[in-house]
């Protein structure tokens, strides 16, 4: 594990959420911890998050960050951004992030948000990346816990039952095994998010209702981008579209963006896409190989190739 070092003599310049808090922040002990700490375990964290909160820290912070507002702070920021969540810290290990969570009450599967306002939760996600989770403020949320069913390979989940949170609690997510599913949130709550910036190539789902898995996405922001390139180009074709699509199934790491590749080819040009669906029949991932020998099988049946 990567050990921790806490810091003694904090450096003159410190910048959180975006602020010069100088040396402001010297009652801060644990949050400083955090900042400093280039951990990439999650439970290296909850110990001083923890700490944090029964020591009031992040009062502490807020009245800090308060402290910094100036108009040379506000200097180049956007205009257009979220009023209810901010950056505290983002670095190669960690992101941590403060969202202010809306009332809500959730009855068979339909969320009610304050004005009336109403929207279907049919779907649960596994977490990609560890988290862990610090509930701040003078109210509550009710959770829904769930984890991977041990024997199912990943195909169903297991309720784990209802819990509340509450003013300095802790929760700790593991990334691939365990999703939380929010049934209320009563009074004010702030959800500091402490994320581990590495994380699952996909994205699991589960219908909310039987837990049975239905299906994947990507939770990679390139592999995402990747593919909506790729739509794009299919949409509006420009000179070297088809080269570009060879280029990524050759480099891409990732099966479903090369499967998406080949698709996208094939769709755009047959005979070029046929080529390298032929290569895809030998491909490092097996389901692009079973996926291509399909396609290769109905293509012939067809007199397509």
């Amino acid at each position: 594990m990567t050990t921790l070092e806490l810091p003694t003599a904090g450096p003159e310049r410190r910048t959180v959420a975006g602020l010069d808090i100088g040396t402001r922040a010297d009652g801060l002990t644990n949050i400083l911890a955090v900042l400093d700490s280039r951990s990439t375990f999650v439970d290296d964290y909850t110990p001083l998050l923890r700490a944090a909160a029964s020591a009031g820290e992040f009062r502490g912070l807020a009245e800090v960050l308060l402290e910094c507002i100036d108009d040379e702070s506000l200097v180049g920021k956007a205009a257009y951004q979220t009023e209810d969540q901010i950056e505290i810290c983002r670095d190669e290990a960690k992101t941590i992030l403060l969202v202010k969570v809306p009332e809500m009450d959730l009855q068979q599967g339909v969320a009610m948000a304050p004005g009336g306002h109403q929207f279907v939760r049919s779907q649960l996600d596994l977490l990609p990346n560890d988290a862990s989770f610090v509930f701040l403020g003078d109210g509550a949320m009710e959770l829904r816990m769930l984890q991977v069913e041990p024997q199912s390979c990943g195909e169903r989940l297991e309720d784990r039952g209802v819990f509340s949170f509450s003013g300095g609690d802790v929760m700790t997510v593991r990334r691939g095994q365990g999703v939380f599913d929010t049934i209320s949130v009563k009074g004010t709550v702030w959800l500091l998010q402490l994320v581990i910036n590495e994380h699952s190539d996909l994205v699991y789902h589960y219908d909310r209702q039987s837990l049975s898995r239905t299906g994947v996405s990507s939770a990679n922001f390139h592999a995402s981008r990747m593919e909506f390139v790729m739509d794009i180009l299919r949409q509006f074709p420009v000179e070297g579209s088809l080269e570009e699509l060879e280029n990524i199934y050759d480099s891409s790491r990732f099966y479903f963006v090369r499967w998406k590749a080949v698709q996208t080819l094939l769709k755009m040009d047959l005979q070029r896409g046929a080529d390298v669906l032929i290569r895809a029949s030998s491909d490092d991932h097996p389901q692009v190989r079973v996926a291509a020998e399909r396609t290769i099988q109905n293509l012939r049946r067809h007199g397509h190739i």
